[in-house]
């Protein structure tokens, strides 16, 4: 998902700014998946340790009624089929490092908000790539296919 704030008022300058988000939606999901393609094909649920309980960090399909901070035994109340995985952190901050890296070798300002959520300034970009919709087009290519944006 990208989302595009057109005019971003900053109180000290006076000068409108565009910015870009990139949102990764379900990023460690779909790196489990690209890690292990049959993932896809049933349903699963990533769990992390949170103040020494396990609890759902992110879910896949989409559409399941597990959400993510319910805690594995609601989980398994609601759906007894679903694959456990454990975590693996230090993957997923890897994988979202080299997106990082990428992006900001492409776009002079390049901001994480935390997994799967990136921030890109879009002042001046338009001189180099003619208008938003190039700029935008570029930045989607930059993310690798397995991982776009919804």
């Amino acid at each position: 998902m990208l989302f595009l704030w057109d005019r971003y008022l900053l109180e000290r300058r006076r000068t409108v700014v565009k910015i870009a988000c990139i949102l990764l939606k379900h990023f460690p999901c779909k790196v489990e998946i690209k890690r292990n393609p049959s993932l896809i094909k049933r349903p699963f649920a990533i769990i992390q340790n949170h103040v020494s309980k396990n609890i759902v960090l992110d879910v896949f399909p989409v559409e399941s009624n597990i959400i993510p901070g319910m805690s594995i035994q609601e989980a398994r109340f609601i759906s007894s089929d679903l694959v456990y995985i454990k975590a693996d952190m230090e993957m997923y901050q890897k994988e979202f490092d080299d997106i990082l890296l990428n992006l900001s070798t492409i776009f002079p300002d390049v901001e994480s908000s935390g997994l799967g959520c990136i921030y890109i300034s879009m002042e001046g970009l338009n001189y180099i790539y003619g208008n938003d919709k190039t700029l935008i087009d570029t930045m989607l290519n930059s993310v690798p296919t397995y991982i776009q944006p919804s």
